[in-house]
């Protein structure tokens, strides 16, 4: 297996530990939700899934992963089962492995921990990395008022909306598959390389970004929700 399948087989795995994770703690009511969660689909398609469940079963899947389901006055935040379905599935994604533009470091977002993020993406709702460096930018950032539209986006959802990225990226000339290539079809000459950390890190965000991409881009065009 050369290093470009070893790398999403890695990330394949801790998206599967953690969803495996919510299972084990989840109450029966909840696992209804839950099992109808597929980590290999998109928001979309799991959304669709997600929807089909009981608003009752909905709405304990959400308290479970910490969305807020009712306002002060007890009215339900969400009017119908679609935008929790949405929430839920954008909730469990934000807990997958992702990677600080501020540190450079993976990071995985824990469901009940005890501190929130500082900040979420406004696209896919994935919480920062707290580190030092982000806590610098958030207190410069925070000083004064912030500018009416600033919003803060995650280092997956930034790389794949900015919009001059096919024009500064010459191997974005050529779209990548959807999928990742099965070992069957490496090259029998096709052997690891030990790569330096810095473009090993680089190649890791690129092919992170890839896999979530098809996950994310489709935000923008689900009216549904």
């Amino acid at each position: 297996m050369n290093i470009s399948e070893q790398s999403i087989e890695d990330y394949s795995v801790k998206i599967r530990t953690m969803y495996g994770s919510l299972l084990r703690h989840a109450d029966p009511q909840t696992k209804k939700v839950l099992t109808a969660f597929d980590t290999s689909k998109d928001v979309l398609v799991n959304k669709t899934s997600l929807a089909k469940q009981t608003r009752a079963d909905l709405d304990a899947c959400a308290l479970f992963l910490g969305i807020k389901t009712k306002d002060e006055d007890g009215n339900n935040i969400f009017s119908n089962r679609n935008k929790v379905a949405r929430h839920i599935v954008l909730q469990i994604q934000g807990l997958y492995p992702s990677t600080c533009q501020e540190c450079s470091s993976e990071y995985a977002v824990e469901r009940g921990a005890p501190a929130k993020p500082l900040l979420n993406c406004y696209i896919c709702l994935q919480g920062s990395h707290d580190c030092s460096e982000l806590l610098n930018r958030y207190e410069h950032m925070t000083s004064g008022p912030l500018p009416l539209g600033a919003v803060w986006l995650c280092h997956c959802c930034l790389i794949a909306n900015d919009p001059y990225r096919d024009l500064t990226t010459p191997s974005s000339k050529s779209a990548p598959p959807s999928k990742p290539s099965s070992a069957r079809n490496t090259p029998k000459h096709t052997k690891d390389v030990a790569l330096p950390n810095n473009i090993l890190m680089a190649k890791l965000t690129e092919l992170k970004v890839q896999k979530r991409k098809k996950y994310r881009l489709r935000l923008c065009v689900d009216t549904t929700a």
